[in-house]
C-alpha cells in the first residue's frame, strides 16, 4: 500500500481517505463491531477493494517519480530508495505481530485471523515473498500481503522502466494484457472459486500497471482546459459511482468497473477540481496520507492488543459503540503520526545515508 516520494497533496489525501477504508473494513471483519451500519455498509462489504486504489496510485506516482522526474539515476538507487520506504515499518510490525500472537495463543490456544505464523512464513516474510505465490496462506501482518506484492512489481517496473517515460507506458500495457490473458485460467479474482497462490500479485501487476496507463493519460491531457465546474462535478458522480459499486454483491464486476473506470477518474478529477481539490489539500487529510502507510500497518497489531487484552481480562469493548470506533480510529492515526515521525522518516534517511 505506499506510494512514491512525490508530494502531490490531492493524491496523499486520497491515499489517507482509502487507508482509513481499509482499517473500517478490518474493524468490522476482525472485530466484529459494525457501528453506523446504515452508513458505512459499502465499507464494510468492500473496503478491501481501496488496497487496489492503492496500487494504481502507487504506478501513478512511481511513474512521475522514477521514470518522468528521474531523481534516481540507477537502478541500485532507485531500489534502495523502494526498501527504505518499505521495510523499516514492515520489519517493526513483523516483529510486534510475531509476540502479540505467541502471546494470543498462548493465552486462548490459537492464532487470531492470520494462522501461518512458522518459520518458514517468518522467512518469507522478511525477503518481502509473503504473498509471491510462495506461501500457504496469510501470515503474521496479514495486510502486509500488499507490500510484499508492491515490493515485488516495483523491482520489475524499476529494473524495465527507470528514467523513461516511454518504457514505462510500455510496462504498463505489458502488465495489464499480462494479466488479464491469466484470468480465465487462474481466476485470480473469482472470489467463489479457491484462489490461486499468485493471484494477489497479478492483482497488484494489473492493477499498477493500469496506474502507468493512467499517468501516462494525465501526461497528455494535463495541459487541455477542462472546466473546474465539470470536473467538480464529475468527482461527486464517481464518488457516488464507487459508493454504489461497494454495495454491489458482485466483486469481480466491481473490481473491473472501478479498476478501470472510477479509480483511474478519481485521480484525475482531484488534480482539476477546484471544490474538492481544495477539500483535498487540507492540511489533516494531507497528513492522514502521509502516516497512511503506518495507518495501514499498525491496524492489525492494534487489534491484536485489543484481543489479547480481551483475552486475558474477558471483557470486551462494545465494538458496535460508535465511540469506541471513534476511539479506535483517533488511537491507530496517533500511532501512525508517532511511527511515520520517529521511525519511518528517520529509517529512510539512515539506509539512504548507509546506501
Amino acid at each position: 500500500m505506499p506510494s512514491g516520494e512525490s508530494r502531490i497533496s490531492e493524491l496523499d489525501s486520497l491515499r489517507g481517505i482509502a487507508a482509513m477504508g481499509v482499517v473500517t473494513f478490518h474493524y468490522h471483519a476482525h472485530l466484529g463491531g459494525a457501528p453506523l451500519f446504515s452508513v458505512l455498509e459499502p465499507i464494510y462489504l468492500s473496503g478491501l477493494l481501496f488496497v487496489y486504489f492503492f496500487f494504481i496510485l502507487s504506478g501513478f506516482i512511481l511513474a512521475q517519480v522514477y521514470a518522468v522526474e528521474g531523481r534516481y539515476r540507477t537502478i541500485r538507487a532507485a531500489i534502495v530508495s523502494r526498501i527504505a520506504r518499505l521495510y523499516p515499518l514492515h520489519l517493526f510490525t513483523l516483529g510486534i505481530v510475531a509476540v502479540l500472537q505467541i502471546m494470543h495463543a498462548w493465552i486462548t490456544q490459537y492464532r487470531f485471523i492470520y494462522p501461518y505464523n512458522d518459520w518458514y512464513h517468518l522467512f518469507l516474510n522478511v525477503c518481502m515473498l509473503q504473498y509471491s505465490g510462495l506461501q500457504t496462506g496469510f501470515s503474521f501482518n496479514g495486510p502486509s500481503w500488499s507490500i510484499s506484492t508492491e515490493f515485488i512489481v516495483n523491482v520489475v517496473f524499476l529494473t524495465l522502466a527507470l528514467a523513461s517515460a516511454k518504457r514505462a507506458l510500455v510496462v504498463g500495457c505489458v502488465l495489464v494484457l499480462a494479466a488479464l490473458s491469466l484470468d480465465p485460467g487462474v481466476g485470480w479474482i473469482h472470489h467463489e472459486i479457491i484462489p490461486h497462490p499468485c493471484y494477489g500479485l497479478l492483482q497488484c501487476f494489473l492493477t499498477f500497471g493500469v496506474g502507468l496507463l493512467v499517468h501516462a493519460g494525465h501526461e497528455r491531457l494535463r495541459k487541455r482546459h477542462m472546466p473546474a465546474w465539470t470536473a467538480d462535478i464529475a468527482f461527486l458522480c464517481v464518488c457516488a459511482a464507487v459508493a454504489r459499486l461497494f454495495s454491489m454483491p458482485s466483486l469481480t464486476y466491481s473490481f473491473y468497473v472501478l479498476v478501470f473506470l472510477c479509480f483511474p477518474a478519481l485521480i484525475m478529477l482531484s488534480l482539476r477540481s477546484r471544490v474538492f481539490g481544495s477539500v483535498l489539500r487540507l492540511r489533516p487529510l494531507v497528513h492522514l496520507g502521509q502516516v497512511s502507510y503506518s495507518l495501514y500497518l499498525l491496524s492489525f497489531p492494534l487489534e491484536l492488543v485489543i484481543e489479547d487484552v480481551t483475552a486475558a481480562t474477558h471483557r470486551s469493548p462494545n465494538f458496535d459503540n460508535p465511540l469506541v470506533f471513534a476511539v479506535y480510529c483517533a488511537v491507530c492515526i496517533i500511532l501512525s503520526h508517532y511511527s511515520w515521525k520517529y521511525l519511518e522518516m528517520p529509517m529512510r534517511r539512515l539506509i539512504k545515508r548507509l546506501a
